[in-house]
């Protein structure tokens, strides 16, 4: 009798520790995969409220809006390929095996101006769905304009 209680407890902390943790490897046949923009291919590695942790892959000449976001902060590391990343009217190539670290509400974004593909690793804490905002492309000739326009509102 005490060797099968055991044995129930035993399963009975194991299925909770599978509960809590990861319950299958993730490979890219089985992560959730999805598209956006000129973007070949991007999945989830890890999305959970506080961390999201994404395998990205870029067409060449491929780019997202600059955008923010207000909570949550970035790490974007290079697998292959390189990387255009504008941050602070500032464009940095970043190489393969290199990273940047973007903070809360720091204008960005990252583009491929390049003949091959990139592929790129994104963590974000916390997860950053609904959290990004993003604006539209403007010439300078417009900012006359969009400065009156800002008065008369």
């Amino acid at each position: 009798m005490g060797c099968f209680c055991r044995r129930v407890y035993k399963k009975k902390i194991i299925a909770a520790y599978n509960r809590n943790f990861c319950k299958i490897k993730i490979s890219l046949e089985n992560a959730e995969h999805y598209s956006w923009g000129t973007a070949k291919d991007s999945c989830h590695l890890l999305k959970s409220k506080r961390l999201s942790v994404i395998l990205e892959r870029m067409n060449p000449e491929a780019s997202e809006i600059i955008h923010c976001h207000q909570n949550s902060q970035q790490v974007f590391y290079v697998l292959s390929g390189i990387a255009d990343f504008e941050m602070d009217d500032k464009v940095e190539k970043l190489l393969a095996n290199q990273c940047i670290n973007v903070s809360p509400e720091k204008l960005h974004h990252i583009s491929n101006s390049h003949l091959e593909d990139l592929k790129f690793i994104v963590v974000s804490e916390p997860f950053i769905q609904e959290d990004r905002i993003e604006f539209l492309n403007y010439s300078p000739e417009l900012i006359e304009h969009i400065k009156t326009l800002n008065l008369v509102w």
